[in-house]
């Protein structure tokens, strides 16, 4: 294959299909999307292949190929994408598989990752014991997206690593789902929900300071939450953080301190 002027690239694999390698460079390619778990290639023919658009500056890895390039000890065999700044990977599985990656991409300044994109339970270690800290939360990376979160251990262990890890960073976005989010027919009861379920996260949130945090719900609400050192009626964060499922309506009681209040465009503020 000789595609010099090529800017995007899409991979996508089929049982027995043979990969198509190019021996000269794409120096124009700009966003990649590789997406393989169907075929029986070699780790070495998927690893040659990234090589081979290792200059992309954004790109897609799906969660089956993480899986596909993961050796018996958990690490992904990935080559260093220099140039690298956007990112959009499937669930990691774990912290070693995540370790491996950011290890790659050591100017990247926006990850996403998408959970629901082979979602499993989450097998989480100290992420120090995979090595030292990867270059790009030390240095470049500005933004993290988080989606399909449904806020599990595992889950909930990664976004702290991220949190903690990412001293650059200045937006985090977190995308929750809930399985069962149609039992909540009052507006109250939903909020209770959010109190059992993301107070922890919530807390991680507003320790990242120098961060511009927020959560979207399932019901199509967002929410901003502000860091330590900002006060926007903070109280119903530190309820959250209590475990304090005691709360009205959001939406009917704005005069309320306490209470999650109604923003711009459907925006909450807590």
């Amino acid at each position: 294959m000789e595609a010099p002027s090529l800017e995007q690239l899409y991979l996508e694999d089929f049982p027995e299909m043979q990969l198509l390698e190019s021996n000269r460079p794409l120096p124009c390619l700009h966003s990649a999307t590789v997406e393989f778990g169907r075929s029986e290639i070699s780790n070495e023919g998927l690893t040659r292949v990234l090589a081979q658009i290792s200059n992309a500056k954004e790109m897609r890895l799906s969660w089956s190929l993480l899986c596909l390039l993961s050796n018996d000890n958990g690490d992904v065999q990935l080559p260093i994408f220099p140039s690298l700044t956007r990112l959009k990977i499937g669930s990691p599985g774990s912290s070693c598989i995540l370790h491996s990656v950011l290890n790659s991409v050591p100017k990247l300044q926006s990850l996403n990752v998408i959970l629901e994109d082979g979602r499993g339970t989450m097998e989480w270690e100290d992420f120090n014991d995979h090595g030292c800290t990867p270059e790009c939360l030390l240095s470049s990376l500005e933004e993290i997206k988080i989606e399909d979160l449904i806020a599990d251990k595992g889950e909930m262990e990664m976004v702290a690593c991220l949190l903690e890890a990412g001293v650059s960073l200045k937006k985090a976005h977190v995308h929750i789902v809930y399985d069962d989010a149609d039992v909540y027919e009052e507006y109250g009861d939903y909020l209770k929900a959010i109190h059992n379920r993301l107070g922890s996260l919530v807390k991680l949130l507003r320790s990242s300071r120098g961060c511009e945090a927020h959560l979207f719900l399932p019901f199509g609400d967002e929410i901003h939450v502000c860091s330590d050192d900002e006060t926007h009626g903070n109280d119903a964060v530190d309820g959250m953080e209590d475990g304090d499922t005691n709360v009205d309506d959001g939406r009917t009681d704005n005069d309320n301190d306490n209470i999650i209040c109604d923003g711009n465009d459907g925006e909450k503020q807590i």
